[in-house]
């Protein structure tokens, strides 16, 4: 220490060690203290954040982008572009599903309970945007009851209110929900391009009541309505519906489907979705996805108004299920052939309900010779295959034999009669009142009865006033149409054989 400074009075000497202490104070402070800018920006960012970090403790977001069967990157720019909608607490309110784990959140399972007029049923569906939309297929919610519901993977039970949108043609519905979900994830329905031939896909859904299943598989092939009816036709089997758009695209992959999978997503392995499943090919097991474009416009056509549940008001839709139970009837080729040689080298004008009998029966072999039974050991594609080729040809024998006039009328009086028995098969000459898409309405000759026929296996446009032979079997439910004369009921005949006379 200088003599200068050892010189110095002792009040000197206290004030610069006070005036010390202040600046070594001030600059701890200043060290430790956070800044009030930056602590208004970190609240929100650190929510956010813990928000990120949980996400990726889920798996919702990928450590790192791999490449998809698609081509596309997983978690690609088209799922990140459209930022998560944020609720006033700066808390993400809807995301995005970018994987695997975050689409099984998005899926619903949509449960129909049963009633009097309705055995219960159970589906799939799932969220399409932040709204809470949910798709799902038409045939799943056509005539459901007010207390359907949805039922997430949680566990949690959401009340639906009704339909906001609907395309029967393309079996397609929008359902939407009474309440929110405590955690929204929905699924990108963006994607416009050809599905690549070969490239992997996923299917969730809920296969014989089996919840929130996901399975594996493969696109098979791009195809039309108008290309599934052909291939129908020329293998006398079941295909597509043909009340479908005729040039609505279908996706067939070999993702293994089963009832309880419609209206579930066909998707990639980043959470795209490329289709909504619809149906199966019980003979080559083959399932088959509307391609996705049909919903997203189905969703921009979508408003506010709900339509509540309940009996569906559109006329064009219906049964086109087997009408029969396991074991309520025996279904063998032996049996179909015996009936054949039956009915073909005998006489065609039945007189009465017993001499009839074998010409019914006849119809109900050929009509349920195109399905399996699907609640047990499902036969084998080839046995159920060769079933409905024998079926086919004989409708081919019944088309060629010559029928008299008193023979035409003799059938028509008798299939009137069946009419009134649910399940009955039936046979009869009708003449073409009118084709609407999905229906033909047919008179039966020699009667004046009307009846609706599904266009299932349709030769192609049918011409009003052309005669057909129609055999099937008669659906549980009538259709319920509006005419100048008022409110009528028409019988349906479930059929897969109905063609022109050579």
């Amino acid at each position: 220490m200088s003599t200068r400074l050892a010189g110095l009075p002792l009040w000197q000497w206290l004030a610069g060690v006070f005036l010390l202490g202040c600046g070594l104070s001030a600059l701890v402070v200043y060290l430790i203290w956070p800044r009030a800018p930056q602590r208004l920006i970190v609240g929100v960012d650190q929510r956010q954040a813990a928000g990120d970090q949980k996400d990726a403790a889920g798996g919702k977001r990928p450590a790192a982008a791999k490449p998809s069967d698609s081509g596309r990157p997983v978690g690609s720019q088209q799922a990140k572009e459209k930022p998560p909608a944020m609720a006033a607490d700066g808390f993400p309110r809807a995301t995005a599903a970018r994987n695997i784990n975050d689409v099984m959140r998005a899926i619903v399972k949509i449960e129909i309970p049963a009633a009097a007029d309705h055995e219960g049923a159970k589906g799939t569906g799932f969220f399409i945007n932040d709204k809470a939309w949910i798709a799902t297929c038409w045939h799943v919610v056509d005539d459901a009851p007010p207390a359907t519901q949805a039922r997430l993977a949680d566990g949690s039970v959401l009340p639906l209110s009704g339909i906001i949108a609907k395309a029967p043609e393309y079996d397609l519905a929008i359902v939407k929900p009474a309440q929110w979900p405590a955690q929204l994830t929905y699924l990108d329905i963006s994607y416009d391009e050809e599905p690549p031939l070969g490239g992997e896909v996923f299917a969730f859904g809920h296969p014989l009541n089996e919840d929130f299943v996901v399975r594996k598989g493969s696109i098979s092939s791009l195809l039309t309505t108008n290309q599934l009816l052909d291939e129908a036709r020329k293998n006398h089997a079941f295909g597509a519906k043909s009340e479908f758009a005729r040039s609505m695209q279908w996706i067939r992959h070999d993702t293994a489907i089963l009832p309880g999978n419609s209206g579930g997503p066909l998707f990639f392995n980043d959470g795209r979705v490329l289709g909504v499943n619809s149906f199966i090919n019980v003979l080559t097991r083959s399932g088959y996805a509307s391609h996705v474009r049909h919903l997203r416009d189905l969703a921009a056509k979508a408003g506010d108004q709900v339509e509540p549940f309940g009996k569906s008001e559109s006329s064009l839709v219906f049964d086109t299920e087997p009408p029969f139970s396991p074991g309520e009837i025996e279904i063998s080729q032996k049996r179909l052939e015996e009936l054949a040689e039956s009915v073909v080298a005998g006489r065609a004008d039945p007189a009465s309900a017993d001499e009839y009998a074998p010409w019914s029966d006849l119809a109900r072999q050929m009509t349920f010779a195109h399905y399996t039974r699907l609640d047990s050991v499902p036969e084998p594609a080839d046995v159920v295959a060769a079933r409905a080729k024998a079926a086919g040809r004989v409708f081919d024998r019944l088309v060629r034999r010559d029928y008299r006039p008193a023979q035409v009328k003799a059938l028509g009086e008798r299939a009137a009669e069946g009419l009134a028995t649910p399940k009955s098969g039936v046979i009869f000459f009708g003449i073409v009142v009118a084709d609407v898409p999905g229906l033909v309405i047919f008179q039966i000759e020699g009667t004046d009865r009307i009846v609706g026929v599904p266009n299932e296996g349709s030769t192609g446009e049918q011409s009003a006033g052309g005669r057909r032979l129609v055999v099937g079997v008669v659906a549980p439910r009538s259709l319920t149409v509006q005419s100048p004369k008022g409110t009528m009921q028409i019988p349906m005949v479930l059929s897969h054989h109905f063609g022109p006379l050579p």
